[in-house]
C-alpha cells in the first residue's frame, strides 16, 4: 500500500477546499442586505401612497363639506344687514318665545345646540340673559380687520360673522 507524502497531503488538502468560500459568503451577505434594503424602501414607497392617498380622501371630504355648508349658508337668511340688527331680531324672538327662530339667527354650526340650550334655559335664567343682551345693543363693540367679524364684550360677550349673502349672525353668546 502506497502512503502519501506530506506534499501530496497538502495538495490533497488545498485542492478539496472550497474555492472562494469567503468570497461565497460575502456575495450571500451583500445580497441580503440588498434584499433587505430594497424591502424596506419598497414598505415606505408603499406606506407614503397609502397616506397621501388617505390624505387625499380627507382633502376631497373636507371641500364636500365646504361646498355644502357655503350652499347652506347662502340660503341661510336669518340675520340683520348689521350686527345690532341681528341682535334686536334674536331679542325680539326670545320675548316671543320663539326659541326656533332665535336659534337661526346663529351661524349654522350652531343653531340645533344652541336651540336646545335655549329651551333647556330657565326662565328666570332667560330673563337676565335678555336684560343683558338689551345692555349690549348700546354697548360699542369692535369689527375685525377683515370686516367680517363684529365683538361686543360688555355686558356680556357676544361674537358676530358676516355672511357672504353679508347678513350678519351670532357666532358667540
Amino acid at each position: 500500500m502506497d502512503t502519501l507524502t506530506p506534499a501530496e497531503l497538502k495538495e490533497i488538502n488545498r485542492l478539496s477546499r472550497p474555492v472562494g468560500g469567503f468570497w461565497k459568503f460575502a456575495a450571500g451577505m451583500v445580497f441580503l442586505v440588498f434584499l433587505a434594503v430594497g424591502s424596506y424602501v419598497s414598505y415606505r414607497i408603499y406606506a407614503l401612497d397609502q397616506q397621501r392617498q388617505a390624505t387625499d380622501q380627507l382633502t376631497e371630504a373636507l371641500q364636500s363639506t365646504e361646498r355644502a355648508v357655503a350652499v347652506r349658508r347662502a340660503a341661510d337668511s336669518y340675520g340683520g344687514s348689521t350686527p345690532q340688527a341681528t341682535l334686536r331680531l334674536f331679542i325680539a324672538a326670545l320675548d316671543r318665545d320663539d326659541y326656533k327662530l332665535a336659534s337661526r339667527y346663529f351661524v349654522i354650526g350652531f343653531q340645533s345646540d344652541e336651540l336646545l340650550a335655549l329651551e333647556r334655559t330657565p326662565p328666570a335664567d332667560l330673563a337676565r340673559k335678555l336684560a343683558q343682551l338689551r345692555q349690549a345693543l348700546a354697548a360699542p363693540g369692535s369689527y375685525s380687520a377683515t370686516g367680517d367679524r363684529y365683538r361686543i364684550d360688555r355686558p356680556i360677550p357676544i361674537g358676530f360673522l358676516r355672511y357672504p349673502s353679508q347678513i350678519w349672525k351670532l357666532s358667540e353668546l
